[in-house]
């Protein structure tokens, strides 16, 4: 609220699994939502995050009919969402939801975070997972410019 009245530039970086009256007091609030959706078949989602995609899409429906301004995040990870079925499926999602999602960017998974867990002597589930070169999401690109969507690859 104080940023606001401030007459800063506002901006929320959330996965949108939030209750409804929590999004209600933050939209007027918010010039800027980062959305991130990390996959959207509801099983493959309940598997690796533990909670179901329902909240998630039902939260960004409701930011967009409020006209919102949205910037949807979508981190790529191998064998977890990289592929073209896993992406086709999350543009024709998007395709019905209400218009205004102003620009997808796509994530190239990289294994940074895997020296802090080896820091703190622990192990990370994506030990195995290897990094992303940005070209390598350049068909996913092409796939949701075609699909009418503004779309860039993220380091």
């Amino acid at each position: 609220q104080r940023s606001k009245a401030e007459g800063l530039h506002t901006a929320l970086d959330t996965n949108g699994y939030a209750d409804r009256e929590v999004l209600e007091r933050i939209v007027p609030l918010t010039d800027l939502f980062l959305y991130d959706i990390k996959h959207v078949n509801r099983e493959k989602h309940l598997d690796y995050t533990a909670v179901s995609t329902v909240q998630i899409l039902d939260n960004l429906r409701y930011l967009l009919e409020r006209g919102a301004a949205v910037w949807l995040r979508i981190p790529v990870v191998p064998g977890f969402n990289y592929s073209r079925g896993d992406m086709f499926e999350v543009v024709e999602v998007l395709q019905g939801m209400p218009p205004g999602i102003e620009k997808v960017q796509l994530i190239s998974y990289r294994r940074t975070g895997i020296s802090k867990y080896r820091t703190f002597g622990m192990t990370s589930v994506m030990e195995d997972v290897p990094s992303l070169r940005p070209r390598q999401l350049t068909p996913f690109k092409r796939m949701f410019r075609r699909a009418g969507f503004t779309t860039e690859i993220l380091r």
